[in-house]
């Protein structure tokens, strides 16, 4: 290979070349740390690990566990949170205040109304609180 011969643009392929290569090696070196580990009889302690770390508990909020994370029948949170505006009339109430009162994260009451909420129109937003305008 004649260097004098090589423009500025061959070095910096070069040179992403190269980093790419190293780049690989590394990851083959890597894989070959995991396969070694199968070879000694515990690929538990090289292989990554999936699901939360041993003795730690299981997340909030999980299926089963109360509250949070439970299953509803189909229609029942749209119930639940007209109940709820019906209950506290004129004066609404806040997404946090239904979340709360729910045992339900913000983000999940937001979602429901940005979707299912918007169809119903005797649900008014009103300075930051949801109102129940239709009869009671």
């Amino acid at each position: 290979m004649d260097f004098t011969k090589l423009t500025a643009a061959d070095f910096r392929r070069i040179t992403q070349l190269l980093e790419e290569k190293e780049s690989l090696r590394r990851k083959i070196a890597d894989i070959d740390r995991v396969l070694e580990g199968y070879n000694a009889g515990s690929p538990a302690e090289s292989a990554p690990r999936r699901g939360p770390k041993p003795g730690k508990p299981a997340a909030a909020g999980a299926a089963g566990e109360g509250g949070e994370g439970q299953r509803q029948k189909r229609g029942q949170l749209k119930e639940n949170i007209i109940a709820l505006l019906k209950e506290a009339g004129a004066e609404g109430l806040s997404v946090k205040d239904l979340a709360v009162k729910l045992q339900m994260k913000p983000v999940n009451i937001h979602a429901w109304f940005g979707s299912t909420g918007k169809k119903v129109a005797e649900i008014k937003n009103t300075n930051g609180k949801r109102v129940w305008v239709g009869a009671a």
